[in-house]
């Protein structure tokens, strides 16, 4: 019998649709390795500095770069694994398409979303907060937030498999256990 491909979970949305928040608590619960872009982003801000919104979109390209690099090393090790990032579909599709030809994996996706208005919100209590690494200069990129750019943005991957859909509009009314019940299923299926 061949050995299952491993399970690439992504978790995915428009800033400020809580997918950080959501994966930190999908990854244990599944017991999955994470990568999260704002991870890499932030430890590159840490070792090389930041400085304005230029710097901060040139190592955010680069953060992409080592998320399909650190997906890539795990799928090809056959590790099931978590990634949360921003992905535009327009961008990512070939970039997921190419990698399951080298590395055939099973994709599941947790696909967030928020009203336009509360989105906006929440990004500028966020840029605000001060809880964010001051590298992402949010309330310079302010400016740059245009929701129907988002909500052209905040759709599935290509990929065959199936695709969670959540509002995260309200996240105590998520049923996290519910979700994290589907996911497992699909997992060990």
């Amino acid at each position: 019998m061949a050995e299952r491909p491993p399970l690439l979970l992504i978790v995915c949305g428009a800033p400020g649709t809580g997918k950080t928040t959501l994966a930190r608590k999908l990854a244990p619960a599944l017991g999955l390795p994470l990568i999260a872009r704002d991870d890499l982003k932030e430890s590159l801000f840490a070792t090389l500095g930041w400085s304005t919104v230029a710097w901060s979109e040139q190592l955010g390209r680069a953060t992409y770069e080592l998320v399909y690099l650190l997906v890539e090393r795990l799928l090809a090790a056959r590790c099931s694994l978590l990634v949360e990032t921003p992905f535009d579909p327009d961008w990512a599709n070939p970039r997921f398409q190419a990698l399951q030809a080298r590395h055939p994996f099973r994709p599941a996706q947790v696909l967030l979303s928020t009203p336009a208005g509360l989105l906006r919100r929440r990004y500028a209590e966020r840029a605000d907060s001060g809880e964010r690494h001051p590298g992402h200069v949010d309330r310079l990129r302010m400016g740059d937030f245009n929701p129907v750019a988002l909500a052209r943005r905040n759709r599935p991957l290509d990929l065959e498999g199936p695709v969670f859909r959540v509002d995260t509009s309200d996240f105590a009314a998520l049923d996290f256990d519910g979700l994290v019940r589907q996911l497992r299923s699909i997992s060990q299926s």
